[in-house]
């Protein structure tokens, strides 16, 4: 875990030199460079809580990694938040990430891989061999996929693809299921006595 943790600064610094040294004599403000900082911690999962970032370790205790979560959040946000020097890092690296991704899926289905184009099925994104999926989407489908589905107000069944109703308070509390600790997630499934795909404890 250590030896993660450091990795990931190491990467945060190497990213941030690359883009000073890219800036450099061009006149960029500090506020320009924090703006940028900002946006490297949310592209590699480390968000910004807040207000509740005094409540960080509750969080921790009862949400799986609650501050990766807010990272994937906060990337589209910067779009519109940061400084124009910065949108336009932020827009092109959007770009390259959702047209590689695409990409990626275009070639898996050339390939005889199955894939799933509906946002309201939980496959959505993912490349799909027997019973195996792949999702190399760092955590974004889960907020596309929710967002869809409230939007239509339907979801769709992944073993038979049919198109079903969906409340949006079930939708919602269902995806703040998903993201509970482990620890939390047994005692709730033990005290519903169901898992968070209704199968029986």
């Amino acid at each position: 875990m250590r030896a993660y943790v450091n990795f990931l600064n190491t990467l945060r610094v190497h990213t941030f030199e690359y883009y000073a040294n890219k800036w450099e004599g061009q006149g960029k403000s500090v506020e320009d460079y924090k703006s940028l900082a900002r946006f490297i911690n949310h592209a590699t999962g480390r968000g910004d809580l807040g207000k509740l970032q005094g409540a960080a370790g509750i969080l921790n205790a009862t949400f799986f990694s609650p501050r990766y979560f807010a990272s994937r959040v906060q990337i589209p946000v910067d779009i519109f938040t940061s400084t124009p020097a910065v949108r336009k890092v932020v827009a092109r690296n959007l770009t390259s990430f959702v047209a590689g991704g695409m990409f990626i899926l275009a070639l898996a289905k050339m390939a005889g891989a199955e894939t799933e184009d509906d946002p309201r099925s939980a496959d959505f994104g993912k490349i799909k061999a027997g019973n195996t999926r792949y999702d190399f989407w760092g955590g974004f489908l889960p907020l596309v996929r929710l967002t869809a589905q409230l939007i239509t107000g339907e979801r769709k069944r992944t073993a038979t693809g049919e198109i079903i109703p969906a409340d949006a308070e079930d939708l919602i509390l269902n995806f703040l299921q998903s993201k509970e600790s482990p620890i939390i997630g047994l005692a709730l499934e033990l005290k519903r006595g169901e898992t968070a795909i209704g199968e029986e404890v």
